[in-house]
């Protein structure tokens, strides 16, 4: 199957969207597939998606506030090791700024 750059756009945009704990069973998923098309898969150690699996990826389900704390997706600028957000944001301006010069 073929995909053009358009449809493939898409798929990013739309994987952009998922969290994070989603976009990894979607890795770990693709990168089975690709075993499985160089044939390096192992059989035994195969995960497969039930429906519902593949259904929540399709159209995720938004967490509720609760649930979001109950997973420990909490965090802010302190959890990275920022002390001064405005600091940082220039700091990757100027980053940015000195990469992209021309």
């Amino acid at each position: 199957m073929s995909s053009t750059p358009s449809e493939l756009g898409h798929i990013l945009d739309y994987v952009r969207k998922l969290d994070a704990a989603t976009r990894k069973l979607l890795i770990q998923q693709i990168q089975s597939i690709d075993a499985d098309f160089n044939g390096e898969s192992e059989a035994s150690d195969a995960e497969s998606w039930t429906k519902e699996e593949l259904a929540n990826l399709i159209n995720p389900t938004p967490m509720t506030g609760k649930e979001i704390a109950e997973a420990g997706l909490l965090g802010g600028w302190e959890d990275m090791g920022i002390e001064d957000s405005v600091n940082w944001v220039n700091q990757q301006k100027a980053k940015r700024r000195r990469k992209y010069q021309w």
